[in-house]
């Protein structure tokens, strides 16, 4: 959640996993939804939130962080780039979407959202995402034309289960790799236009207009990256029995207690 001094508004972000590993807490969404540094500076993110099953309504609002700074936009893609004030606790479990900025064409897609700023919920998508190679107009609420975005620039999306609202703006889409390939723009609940990943990459060279100076900050060159979660460490269930050892005892008169 974010506002703008006057309105308040719900889209959806994702923790996003840089070639460092090293747990920096980027968060991606929309440039329709933040796009100035003022507007990050009121975000409210939730963790976790989401129902224990499909029967429930016990979703949590409790795991929480607030504040952000805008790092990098840009409207032709329809992505921002954010970096939250603080580092998710590892009570939170937080995940950094992997993504692949590579142009490869996906089997699949998936797409985590919060419709309406609802629970979590599901879309599927059992078929190819395709590339869309027309422009698309963008209106508000008004119906008053607010950008138009040009071909090749978005993956059309349409989904089998499932449907966007309100609120879904911002959601990863994620490939037959569980990597995203963008995040939502628009479009009707199922028939939906998700802005490239790999047109965010680096098609601008700007640094505030692009992923790859902060997603790649040594240069490497990848273009694929799986998730992880960073910050959650493996815990140990193991045992031995107890050796007691006699100093200068041969191996054969060592004891066991």
């Amino acid at each position: 959640g974010f506002h703008d001094t006057q309105y308040s508004y719900f889209c959806t972000g994702f923790l996003v996993n840089n070639v460092r590993e090293d747990g920096k807490p980027y968060f991606q969404s929309a440039n329709h939804c933040i796009s100035t540094n003022t507007m990050a500076t009121t975000l409210i993110t939730y963790f976790n939130y989401e129902n224990s099953s499909c029967s429930n309504s016990d979703a949590s609002q409790l795991q929480t962080l607030s504040g952000a700074t805008l790092k990098a936009t840009n409207n032709y893609s329809d992505f921002s780039l954010l970096l939250l004030n603080e580092f998710p606790p590892a009570a939170y479990l937080p995940y950094f979407a992997g993504w692949d900025v590579s142009s490869r064409n996906p089997k699949n897609g998936s797409c985590i959202h919060h419709p309406s700023g609802t629970p979590k919920c599901i879309a599927l998508d059992q078929t190819a995402p395709k590339n869309y190679p027309n422009s698309l107009e963008w209106t508000d609420e008004n119906n008053v034309v607010t950008n138009t975005t040009v071909g090749n620039t978005h993956w059309n999306v349409i989904f089998n289960d499932g449907g966007i609202e309100s609120g879904s703006s911002g959601s990863p889409l994620f490939d037959d790799n569980q990597r995203t390939i963008g995040q939502l723009h628009g479009g009707s609940a199922t028939n939906t236009y998700f802005g490239k990943s790999s047109v965010s990459w680096n098609r601008n060279l700007g640094t505030d207009q692009q992923l790859n100076y902060w997603l790649d900050p040594d240069n490497t060159g990848t273009l694929a990256l799986d998730g992880t979660y960073i910050l959650v460490k493996p815990q140990a269930s193991f045992s031995t029995a107890l050796t007691r050892v006699c100093i200068g005892a041969s191996r054969s008169e060592e004891h066991t207690s």
